[in-house]
């Protein structure tokens, strides 16, 4: 899972890797799973492996972490059986019984934005480990060390400012010409 700001390029970065896996045949087409738990769990039992690959990967994740209550497929024991490698049995309403055989191949792919992320890993941290089986990218939190922390503070302190307008100025400046910026 990609986690980034709107802008910083997340779904070309995910094209780019399905266009080489497809280009090399890793991927079959037949394998690509819709943004449904039925989706998933009917390409996985008719195909035997099963390959998740979206730009928004929130819609899924959310539909599957949900409960029952929330009116939604509430079907997060699909992805820690599939994670665990153990078999299980699946019926919907209007389908026959699907059977998903035990270490099925199985990977998810995509990107979402940090908000997003942030409710996904709420809801994946309920202590069953399907956290754990994510690798996850994010941007840099550009947090400043302790120690830079307190230089800028002294340094601010050794400034005496008693003129704001220019400091206010000059942020405004720097946010209408930066391009990842905005008001």
């Amino acid at each position: 899972m990609s986690v980034g700001h709107p802008g910083t390029e997340k779904l070309p970065a995910i094209e780019t890797v399905l266009a080489t896996l497809y280009d090399v045949d890793a991927i079959p087409k037949e394998t690509l799973v819709s943004a449904t738990s039925s989706g998933l769990v009917k390409t996985i039992s008719k195909q035997g492996k099963a390959f998740v690959a979206l730009p928004e990967l929130f819609t899924i994740l959310n539909k599957l972490l949900k409960n029952d209550e929330d009116n939604a497929t509430g079907h997060v024991h699909v992805l820690r059986k599939l994670w665990s490698g153990e078999s299980d049995s699946y019926h919907f309403a209007t389908e026959v019984t699907r059977q998903i055989e035990s270490n099925t191949t199985f990977s998810l792919l995509g990107t979402t934005q940090i908000q997003n992320a942030a409710l996904l890993f709420f809801g994946m941290d309920k202590g069953h480990g399907l956290l754990d089986r994510f690798l996850i990218s994010g941007p840099n939190t550009r947090k400043p060390t302790p120690k830079q922390e307190e230089e800028a503070t002294e340094y601010l302190k050794g400034l005496q400012l008693k003129d704001f307008q220019t400091i206010f100025a000059s942020v405004h400046l720097h946010t209408e010409t930066s391009p990842d910026c905005t008001d």
